[in-house]
């Protein structure tokens, strides 16, 4: 059975991810016919998510997943390891004696629990007790409501989450109300200062990473630019002995590291390297997940009438939050660096096939799943061919930016 997984990243106040939401369901346009709806979750989270294994989707990091009534009362998370999962109970469980118990249960056994999507009433006093995380959606709760459920909150030892935080204004204002940490993709939007220059030295890398995207360039070309910088040469050597890549034999050269690697990966490590100094005052997950858009693309690309077309679709994906590592536009940013024109109107206007596939990567990512739907028909492209290759991207991405 295959299984659609995307995860959605938690934040502390310093903007390290320390969590991560998992959205998932068992298909996108395919609907399993079984009686009993929350049975069939039951399996496929019993069987699918443990045998991908949670520590390749969270990077060793905590997953919260959600679960229903239902789960919680056949006691479900208890099939996953307490280290790794936070529990959260959804808004539409009914907080009666028999749940109570079995999240008191639940919690007795070492499992965090969560309370997601949280409004206020009186019946939740109980399970208040025993969380130790609220989530608040700051699309669907106003400021003054917020600031009442804090309020009432405040003799409980939990922990705030602000959900559905899409902009760094709204990141603020959580970060005022007393929110410990925050979900949303307030960290993939550019914080534009319109009289800034990008320096010289940032402009430098920017020209790197389309130099070494260029079709022609030769294992010398790489060769030179990898051997002037000490920090690539030392992260290319620790990628190629890490646990992802390690083939037997430690890699202790340049050259033997050149040559088992290769003129393709070469481009694409050269690529994230540079991606990550631009990147170097901003959150880690922006790298990774630059990263992961930019594999996923190239992995998509054959699927969907784009063979030969790979070296410039990871380009898209890499490129794709460029303007939100360096607080710029688009615009102006790409007047400065050599992209091909279908590049440029797939980043600026997106238009044509490759602005489909990286709409595809950004639906993904999000678990918009009726939206992933769509792209999938206007692409010709098997939505069973899209886990393995999230998945596959994510353990790129995760082994370039340990």
């Amino acid at each position: 059975m295959d299984i659609f997984v995307a995860r959605q990243p938690i934040f502390d106040r310093n903007l390290r991810c320390i969590a991560y939401e998992l959205l998932f369901r068992d298909g996108i346009s395919s609907v399993m016919n079984h009686p009993d709806g929350d049975a069939a979750t039951l399996e496929l989270l019993s069987n699918s998510f443990l045998s991908i294994g949670l520590e390749t989707l969270t990077h060793r990091k905590k997953c919260f997943i959600n679960f229903t009534q239902n789960l919680l009362l056949q006691k479900l998370p208890l099939a996953f390891p307490k280290e790794t999962i936070v529990v959260e109970v959804l808004e539409n469980v009914t907080p009666d004696a028999e749940m109570l118990t079995a999240c008191r249960d639940i919690r007795g056994n070492g499992y965090a629990l969560a309370l997601d999507d949280f409004i206020y009433h009186p019946v939740w006093e109980p399970l208040l007790e025993l969380v130790q995380y609220v989530k608040i959606d700051f699309l669907q709760t106003t400021t003054a409501d917020m600031s009442s459920i804090i309020g009432r909150l405040q003799k409980y030892p939990i922990e705030l989450i602000a959900e559905k935080v899409e902009n760094r204004l709204t990141y603020k204002v959580a970060s005022r109300l007393g929110f410990t940490y925050f979900q949303g993709y307030f960290f993939c939007r550019p914080l534009i200062i319109r009289s800034r220059e990008i320096p010289s030295s940032k402009l430098n890398l920017l020209i790197i990473m389309a130099q070494v995207r260029d079709p022609n360039i030769t294992m010398a070309d790489l060769e030179k630019i990898i051997s002037r910088d000490v920090g690539i040469s030392f992260k290319l050597l620790n990628y190629l002995n890490s646990a992802y890549y390690n083939r037997g034999a430690e890699i202790k050269s340049l050259k033997h590291a050149l040559i088992l690697l290769g003129l393709e990966q070469l481009t694409r490590f050269v690529s994230v390297m540079t991606l990550t100094a631009l990147g170097s005052d901003k959150t880690d997950e922006l790298i990774r997940l630059s990263s992961i858009r930019g594999r996923f693309c190239e992995l998509a690309c054959p699927h969907c009438g784009l063979s030969g077309k790979a070296p410039e679709l990871f380009t898209l994906g890499l490129f794709s939050l460029i303007d939100t590592l360096l607080d710029d536009t688009m615009e102006r940013l790409l007047e400065k660096i050599p992209l091909s024109d279908a590049i440029k109107d797939a980043l600026l206007q997106r238009k044509g096939n490759y602005a489909d596939v990286l709409s595809l990567v950004i639906q993904y990512e999000a678990g918009n799943w009726k939206n992933v739907n769509e792209m999938v028909k206007i692409l010709g492209i098997s939505e069973e061919i899209l886990p393995e290759n999230y998945l596959a991207a994510i353990q790129w991405a995760d082994a370039l930016t340990l």
